[in-house]
């Protein structure tokens, strides 16, 4: 039966919380902070047509495929490494993390290299609206996903942090992501191939 005392907070249970999720809130909000601010520099300095916003759109899909390839290697081996940490075989997570790591990396140098050879084709497979769309777009795709693949590898890291309750290490990580990804942004801007 629930009553009042079932609403009230714990707050060592909540301060583990906040331990846990900080990190993962401060990446969110840093690529939704990143996201708009591109989104409302596209709009103003893009301002003659909507190829630069179209552009972003794409590459973005395109970044969370990647992600989410990182993401689901180092989910799916969770359960692995949190069963040999608990058990004490330390020696095992050790081997997975380096495993996780390997396949991380192989999979951002094939999205690196796929982004560098045919990243016209990428583009025209989200509709190619005319050459100087996909001039522009491929351009800023070779940019701005030029280094997935340490975007790839912090994401997997962080998530290691978490899994052995490293919460400052994974704050830290999410911070120098974030930072790496408003650096990135400010240069792939400042070199765009359209810019007048």
């Amino acid at each position: 039966m629930l009553d009042r005392q079932s609403f009230r907070l714990d707050l060592p249970a909540l301060e583990r919380v906040v331990q846990l999720g900080a990190s993962s809130f401060l990446t969110q909000l840093s690529i939704v902070v990143v996201t708009v601010v591109n989104n409302v520099l596209l709009v103003r300095y893009g301002a003659i047509s909507d190829i630069p916003l179209a552009a972003f759109v794409v590459i973005m899909k395109l970044f969370q495929i990647v992600i989410n390839i990182a993401i689901g290697i180092a989910s799916g081996a969770q359960p692995i490494a949190g069963y040999n940490y608990g058990s004490g075989a330390y020696e095992r997570v050790r081997i997975l993390f380096l495993t996780m790591l390997r396949w991380t990396i192989l999979a951002g140098l094939a999205a690196t290299a796929v982004f560098e050879l045919v990243p016209g084709f990428l583009i025209s497979l989200f509709g190619a609206d005319g050459e100087l769309y996909v001039e522009f777009a491929s351009a800023c795709l070779r940019i701005y996903l030029s280094l997935i693949v340490l975007t790839c590898v912090q994401k997997v890291c962080a998530m290691s942090c978490c899994l052995f309750s490293r919460s400052f290490c994974r704050c830290i990580l999410a911070y120098r992501a974030s930072s790496l990804l408003h650096r990135s942004l400010i240069s792939s801007l400042c070199s765009s191939p359209c810019r007048s």
